[in-house]
């Protein structure tokens, strides 16, 4: 099954919408109420019981005439319950009343409350050597009952270690929530998934979701279900995949060129009303032709309450190549700007990953200005320069079917490719994306050819599994040449736009210099053009499938080095790319 039009975002150090960052996240959990009464409890018992020792025989008296009790002052280093002899007889007093326990959220002890404080006395030596102050045991906090994390669900459980929360949320009240900080549109569909775009009301940063309904949990047996039931679960995904996908998204996003991870949600239940408001606007819009593969999430029956999600959270990357060849406005500088920008990224990904993308159509890249303006004109600037002509950021984007090699732990070799953890998509699961008709689309000749390029390093040898069962190769291993079969489909198709400059007049060719900055040659500018061109033509020469063997390539990194040779590209467009 191909997939298209799935969407991405672009990489940028910003942080993720509120939802993941400020909605998704409880407070800290507080000691619980009975834990602090208990310490409160303690503590007084403890002030109440602290005594003086001493044998003294006015003590013994005092006790005797059972005299009515007098309030208990502060400690001293005297003993107050002996009067001395110099003191004045006083009256008795009436006998105070017992203090009420302060409350919890009281301080035991209050500093700013005024003391009655004794005048000052003669010491005697005497009394002062017989006294003994027993010593106040510390106060200590009371120690707070470990706490248990409930279960994961183990169907979920590769899902929701990557997940914001360790359960899943309910889909209306996360959307209701969603809806009061950010507009919500859908703008894409692929195989599996749907694409959204969140526009923050505040004119902030935007953000893309990427939905995915998750296949039920074989083990567990339900109702008998309908043919269309069974159908719409066959085109779902599965939890293992959706990690895997969203483990390659963290692992490649500090990489130039990759998207931009920001969050993984979870979710249960049916789409929210502004999803569905969203989903059919979308399709209002679409022609006939060109509806939904999805059904609409709003019609009863469609998603229950126990449809699980996964929504992964990235950058918004801007539109899609593959709807931009319909506009009918590339010229060479946006082409030349594209390929290489995908070819850098993925070059850079080779050397730090050993990442393979193996499913690089138009659909899977997306562009935007970064010099804020729109993607209508883009105007070119810098005609003197090798790359960037356009202002054009390109972003590769959909690691469903990739492959790359997660961080080596602490202290590993990485000695071989077993002290390295690979996150892939084992395709031999996937024999369908190799049988569809490459004279309906040449898309399908390519997933064939990057099955030989795996398996014989020669895209064109015919495939025969017993012979590729005999290479031991398998799509875990490393085999960067599928790079290279899918930049020659990617450079097919940019080249498809346009004639060559052979076939145009000297009008057509002006028409062709686009929008021009302020300062720049128009005569300069058209012979770069050519040079350009007739660069790219050669380039799509080396790629050619039945040429990739002969011209010894074995990854995009050594068609970058050839640009550096050719000159095409500097060190400065190759450096930190």
């Amino acid at each position: 099954m191909v997939r298209k039009h799935v969407y991405g975002k672009r990489r940028a150090a910003v942080p993720s919408f509120a939802m993941s960052d400020v909605f998704s996240r409880s407070s800290p959990l507080k000691p619980p109420p009975s834990a602090v009464n208990d310490a409160v409890d303690a503590a007084t018992k403890e002030l109440e019981h602290l005594a003086l020792s001493g044998d003294h025989k006015n003590d013994e008296e005092n006790q005797t005439q059972k005299s009515p009790p007098k309030p208990r002052p502060a400690l001293t280093t005297k003993n107050t319950n002996v009067p001395p002899p110099s003191a004045p007889v006083r009256k008795k007093s009436a006998p105070a009343r017992k203090a009420k326990t302060k409350a919890a959220d009281e301080p035991l002890l209050d500093s700013t409350a005024p003391t009655h404080k004794p005048e000052p006395q003669p010491a005697d030596e005497t009394l002062l050597e017989s006294i003994t102050v027993l010593p106040r045991r510390p106060r200590t906090a009371p120690t707070p009952k470990p706490l248990t994390a409930p279960p994961l669900d183990p169907y979920l459980a590769p899902l929701l270690t990557l997940a914001a929360l360790p359960s899943p949320t309910a889909f209306d009240t996360w959307t209701t929530t969603l809806a009061t900080h950010f507009s919500i549109a859908k703008i894409a569909e692929g195989s599996y998934s749907e694409v959204y775009r969140l526009t923050p009301h505040n004119g902030g940063e935007c953000s893309v979701l990427k939905l995915l309904a998750l296949r039920p949990d074989p083990t567990i047996k339900g109702k008998r279900k309908s043919p269309a039931r069974l159908a719409r679960e066959a085109a779902m995904s599965t939890p293992a995949a959706v990690a895997t996908e969203t483990r390659l998204l963290q692992r490649l996003a500090p990489i130039p060129g990759f998207s931009d991870f920001r969050a993984l949600h979870v979710l249960r239940g049916p789409p929210g009303g502004a999803f569905v408001e969203a989903w059919r606007s979308w399709n209002k819009a679409r022609p006939a032709a060109d509806k939904s593969g999805f059904a609409d999430p709003g019609r009863k029956g469609v998603y229950d309450e126990a449809q699980v999600w996964a929504v992964i959270e990235m950058q918004d990357a801007g539109v899609d190549v593959e709807s931009l060849t319909e506009r009918g406005w590339w010229s060479v500088w946006a082409v030349w700007d594209v390929f290489w920008q995908v070819a850098l990224a993925v070059a850079k990904g080779e050397g730090e990953a050993r990442f393979e993308h193996r499913d690089l159509h138009l659909g899977n890249i997306c562009v935007k200005s970064a010099r804020g303006g729109t993607l209508e004109r883009p105007v070119v600037k810098g005609v003197g320069g090798r790359l960037g002509f356009t202002g054009l950021e390109v972003t590769v984007i959909d690691y469903t079917l990739s492959r790359a090699e997660m961080p080596l732990p602490p202290g590993a070799s990485g000695d071989g490719e077993e002290s390295a953890e690979v996150a892939y998509f084992d395709l031999e699961t996937e024999e369908a994306i190799f049988e569809g008709d490459g004279d309906v689309e040449y898309q399908y000749d390519i997933y064939r050819y990057m099955r030989s390029a795996m398996y014989f390093s020669d895209p064109l040898a015919r495939f025969d599994a017993k012979k590729a069962e005999g290479t031991g190769r398998k799509w875990l291993g490393f085999h960067p040449q599928t790079n290279l079969v899918w930049l020659h489909f990617v450079l097919r198709q940019l080249l498809a736009n346009f004639p060559a400059w052979s076939q145009e007049d000297e009008e057509a060719k002006m028409a062709k210099v686009g929008v021009l900055g302020e300062k720049e040659d128009v005569v300069m500018a058209r012979q770069k053009m050519v040079a350009l061109e007739a660069a790219l033509r050669q380039m799509e020469a080396m790629l050619d499938v039945s040429s990739m063997p002969r011209e010894g390539l074995a990854c995009v990194r050594d068609l970058v080095a050839i640009a550096l040779e050719e000159e095409w590209l500097g060190e400065e467009d190759v450096v930190g790319c």
